[in-house]
């Protein structure tokens, strides 16, 4: 990922090439409160502070982690190879405030990426619609190649979009089994289309099943992001 980032044409614009880094990144979506005013990028990006947030079952307003529920229960398959169900939409519920939804049937990040078990070690992983909102859509995307080790909290992907470039995290440890290389020939028709099915990123081998317990269930997840618009 690394080399071909570097041998990009010379010729790319300036904001193309910007790279923010993860710190910058969560301090400009509003995750580290002060220092910034964030209403105008909201409202820009489809969200607004009109909307309160409301607080989920089991989690106090002053408290938006995750209290410890019980994962999604594991219903995919791993034949060694996954490909989306078209067919399959999950629930979905919309963040107070803001133009995006979040799919009821995974767990979440702070940093806006997803998680869904197909077997007990083996996991689905991508980018939320509250994140594809922000960037207004990919215009590219690189990832770490099969057999690569991803830490959480470390480079995961590199994202082009059309307000900014990011260098997304991974909310899990393990080894990468699969890439989804239809969002890289054609994000147009599948991560910006739909980020919770075509538009999956990555299959992963947990190393680190209990990082699980210490992601957000989606109700969090939708206060979490609720509670910055409303910042």
């Amino acid at each position: 990922m690394e080399d071909r980032r570097r041998n990009r044409k010379a010729g790319a614009s300036e904001a193309q090439d910007y790279l923010l880094s993860r710190r910058q990144f969560i301090k400009n979506v509003g995750l580290m409160a002060g220092g910034i005013t964030i209403t105008s990028m909201f409202m820009a990006s489809g969200c607004d502070s009109g909307s309160p947030a409301t607080t989920p079952a089991n989690t106090t307003s002053n408290s938006p982690a995750n209290t410890g529920t019980t994962p999604p229960p594991v219903t995919g398959v791993w034949g060694g190879e996954y490909e989306a169900d078209l067919l399959y939409m999950p629930e979905l519920k919309r963040i107070p405030g803001c133009d995006a939804m979040v799919a009821m049937d995974r767990l979440y990040a702070q940093e806006h990426m997803w998680v869904k078990q197909l077997i007990d070690d083996i996991v689905i992983a991508g980018i939320t619609e509250r994140f594809l909102v922000y960037f207004e859509g990919v215009m590219q995307i690189e990832l770490k190649d099969v057999g690569s080790q991803v830490e959480r909290n470390g480079p995961f992907a590199y994202i082009e979009g059309k307000k900014m470039n990011v260098e997304a995290v991974s909310p899990v440890s393990g080894i990468v089994l699969q890439n989804n290389h239809k969002i890289i020939t054609s994000p147009a028709t599948t991560i910006n289309r739909n980020v919770y099915n075509e538009g999956w990123i990555q299959v992963i081998r947990l190393t680190n099943p209990a990082e699980l317990q210490e992601l957000l269930t989606p109700d969090e997840y939708i206060y979490y992001s609720a509670k910055i618009v409303s910042n």
